[in-house]
């Protein structure tokens, strides 16, 4: 009986540990290609119709990235480089659709976002 309850107890406090450890990282959700389009319109001060015009390339994206991530089957790699170019052929219909100053302003929006993952990842590291 005593074992038993040994057992249990060890079981339950590894349970406890793994779950306490894992509340150290901030859960990150993606945006929705709504909330991002939001977003950008709000950073960018863009229109009503750019904004939905972008919206509707952002779900586009967000179809062809969810097919990729489903038929690609194991090679990290290769799948990498596609969401890659797929992230490029986003930035460029978007940046079409653009005023200069907008331009300016987006591709400022994308340097803050780099940095911000890459403080994420130094974060992590420590």
């Amino acid at each position: 009986m005593s074992k038993k309850i040994i057992v249990l107890t060890t079981a339950l406090s590894f349970v406890f540990l793994v779950f306490t450890c894992g509340q150290d990282q901030p859960v990150r959700q993606r945006l929705t290609p709504a909330e991002s389009a939001a977003l950008l319109k709000e950073k960018l001060n863009l229109t009503n119709d750019q904004k939905d015009r972008i919206q509707k390339i952002l779900e586009d994206q967000h179809e062809k990235m969810q097919k990729l991530r489903n038929s690609m089957s194991g090679d990290r790699t290769e799948m990498r480089e596609s969401m890659r170019e797929l992230r490029d052929e986003t930035d460029q219909l978007i940046e079409e659709l653009l005023t200069d100053e907008q331009k300016i302003k987006y591709e400022e929006y994308k340097e803050e976002r780099i940095q911000n993952r890459r403080d994420r990842f130094r974060d992590r590291d420590e």
